[in-house]
């Protein structure tokens, strides 16, 4: 008895010496089958039979960029703008429109392009799960600019890049950018037209937007964001991006001159392009008397009766045909239209020529309860959305507010039609046609009941080209607004 005793320790006791001396991986591997069998998976490896189990233990991990590029749609971005700046190409772009005109374009030095974006409803994405160090501000709706999250074997650049024809004073440009690594440096480089990109500066990337500066040019500069550093693990993303600047436009000599309402400088021998207009700065004395005029007083009529414009000549329809400015790519309708939503000022700049302000858009009402925007425009309800000037802060009444639309065709006459909000006696806007001299529209008479003012309208007659909005004498907690420009035909219906 005693000896079947000894013999079961003994055997016990070996048994347990033979478990001590499974290696450290051994049990590792045990340990891990068996949690993978607590869970419910019956392997660390994705299989048909554990996809499920699989993905939730796996769900919670940051995307790579494989993946981002994986759930998103890409379209090609083109090497080339849809249309220059000169010819009336938009720099503030959002790249969710076809027809947005975005004067941006991939650079053609590079082996790495961005690609217009959008991630695939379908896929449920999940913002938390993207590390970028910065918030998502797109969602499955909006388009954005991707590189990246495709194999190479060196690092790779991709840039997008714009060109000024000439610009009035300093510009900022701010945009959205997310990347997924820290080696990824985003820059901006500005040089001559004709010449190389050798200076360029890297961009702090704090939080977004982020942004830098334009010098002022009369000669015309480059400009380019480019995205260094990117490898296999890095994607690249840009949207968002705003140009708040005073773009001047060159024209041949020969068409400036012979559109009837500028005046002919029969000084000029040159034949140079020169700056556009005709149109004074804001300390000439044609502006400082066309700001002066009806200072005191309102309109009493909520349309103020329309004053035919001079049509363009014969002589410059035919060099216009024939000019590389291609009117016809830019419509009346294309030019002018525009509800302001989005943060969208469509075509029209916001710091036009002759302005010391630039007008401002909002998505939201602004102001004070008693003299600010505090009401939604009834005649374009389905989103907010207006460009306006004003401020509870400081006085602007020393500042000129021009917001300026391109050069558009105009084959027979329209009516322009457009909200305004006015709550105040002091702010006075003027609309003007192709010059300041030609002012058809000022402001309606202050009413307690309406402050927008749906429908003003004045005519447009064949051959306009430009339109300029013009606001003035705004005090401090004082607002003015337009909004809903559209155009229509004699007959009331609409021609867009």
């Amino acid at each position: 008895m005693v000896l079947n005793i000894y013999v079961l320790i003994l055997l016990l006791y070996g048994l347990n010496t033979s478990f001590a001396c499974h290696s450290l991986s051994s049990q590792y591997s045990q340990f891990s089958s068996r949690r993978a069998r607590a869970r419910g998976v019956s392997s660390l490896q994705r299989t048909s039979e554990n996809a499920i189990d699989f993905d939730y233990l796996t769900s919670n991990l940051p995307y790579s960029a494989t993946e981002i590029r994986s759930i998103s749609s890409l379209t090609p971005f083109p090497v080339k703008p849809m249309l220059t700046v000169s010819d009336g190409g938009k720099l503030t772009c959002h790249f969710d429109d076809d027809m947005e005109y975005c004067g941006w374009h991939n650079a053609a030095d590079t082996d790495m392009k961005f690609w217009k974006s959008k991630l695939n409803s379908d896929n449920n994405f999940d913002s938390q799960r993207f590390d970028s160090g910065s918030p998502l501000s797109f969602t499955p709706d909006n388009n954005f600019l991707l590189a990246g999250g495709e194999p190479m074997i060196l690092p790779q650049t991709a840039a997008i890049e714009m060109e000024i024809p000439c610009q009035y004073g300093d510009a900022e440009v701010k945009f959205d950018f997310w990347t997924n690594t820290l080696n990824v440096l985003v820059r901006y480089c500005i040089s001559k037209v004709a010449a190389d990109f050798t200076q360029c500066q890297i961009i702090p990337r704090a939080s977004n937007p982020i942004n830098f500066s334009i010098p002022t040019t009369a000669d015309g500069l480059k400009v380019r964001i480019e995205v260094t550093n990117i490898d296999p693990d890095s994607i690249a993303l840009i949207d968002n991006l705003h140009y708040n600047g005073q773009i001047c436009e060159l024209v041949d000599e020969a068409i400036e001159q012979s559109v009837e309402p500028f005046p002919e400088d029969t000084n000029s021998s040159s034949t140079v392009p020169s700056l556009i207009t005709g149109d004074p700065l804001p300390t000439d004395p044609t502006i400082q008397k066309f700001f002066e005029e009806d200072g005191n007083g309102l309109e009493d009529n909520d349309a103020s009766s329309a004053i035919t414009v001079q049509k363009i000549t014969s002589t410059a329809s035919s060099i216009l045909e024939s000019s590389q400015v291609n009117v016809k790519e830019l419509s009346s309708c294309s030019a002018l239209t525009c509800t302001f939503n989005d943060g969208d000022s469509c075509f029209f700049g916001l710091s036009g020529v002759g302005s010391t302000a630039a007008w401002s858009l909002s998505d939201r009402l602004v102001g004070n309860r008693h003299t600010g925007i505090q009401r939604v425009n009834l005649d374009d309800q389905s989103k907010i959305g207006f460009a306006y000037v004003g401020s509870d802060s400081k006085s602007e009444s020393e500042n000129i507010f021009v917001a300026e639309s391109p050069k558009f065709s105009l084959s027979h006459d329209s009516y322009l039609i457009f909200d305004v909000y006015i709550r105040s006696v002091s702010p006075k806007l003027k609309v003007c046609i192709d010059n300041f001299e030609n002012c058809p529209y000022n402001s309606p008479q202050l009413r307690k009941d309406a402050f927008w003012r749906g429908e003003q309208k004045l005519i447009l007659k064949e051959g306009s080209r430009k339109i300029f909005f013009v606001a003035e004498n705004v005090k401090k907690h004082q607002f003015l607004a337009i909004d809903n420009i559209r155009l229509e035909g004699k007959d009331g219906a609409s021609l867009c």
